[in-house]
């Protein structure tokens, strides 16, 4: 699976992003299962070829990128690819909760994510699609995320001086 150039192309793109950018943990409410996850089914891809020398360049690669993925393969987890569901922190909308289907598709794998019918994901998707197709003016005013999505106490109001 990731032996041609192409998937250990995509494979060292996907997982240097996943594993290592800062705001993935954010944005991601499942982070630390969904890395897991995804180290498992790519050692589980390579199987008993663990000499093949893209594998290993590519191990080598984002073990020295990424110090989530070192402990993740270290841990020697084998998994497959499967689907499942996933929450991710939209910074306009707030938490949406997907469906997420993996189809192989030759080389590729095919990541589908949905919303169940009628959910509340559902609802937040329509408002995104309004959103791209209203004009730049009114995106502005909808760049912070709802007061539902914030943590922590409430900001304070603030009043008029007299």
């Amino acid at each position: 699976m990731w032996h041609s150039p192409l998937a250990c192309a995509r494979a060292r793109t996907v997982c240097a992003r996943f594993c290592s950018t800062p705001r993935n943990k954010d944005f991601h409410t499942d982070w630390d299962s969904a890395t897991a996850g995804f180290v498992a089914a790519f050692r589980g891809s390579i199987g008993d070829d663990t000499d093949d020398a893209r594998s290993v360049e590519l191990v080598d690669e984002l073990s020295q990128a990424s110090e989530r993925f070192r402990a993740l393969w270290a841990r020697h987890d084998i998994g497959r690819l499967e689907g499942g569901t996933t929450t991710i922190n939209h910074p306009v909308v707030g938490p949406v909760r997907f469906n997420r289907d993996k189809l192989p598709v030759g080389d590729p794998i095919l990541v589908v994510y949905y919303p169940d019918d009628d959910s509340d994901a559902a609802e937040k998707l329509r408002m995104l699609a309004s959103l791209s197709n209203a004009a730049p003016s009114d995106q502005a005013q909808l760049s912070a995320p709802p007061p539902s999505t914030l943590s922590g106490p409430a900001a304070p109001s603030r009043q008029a001086e007299s």
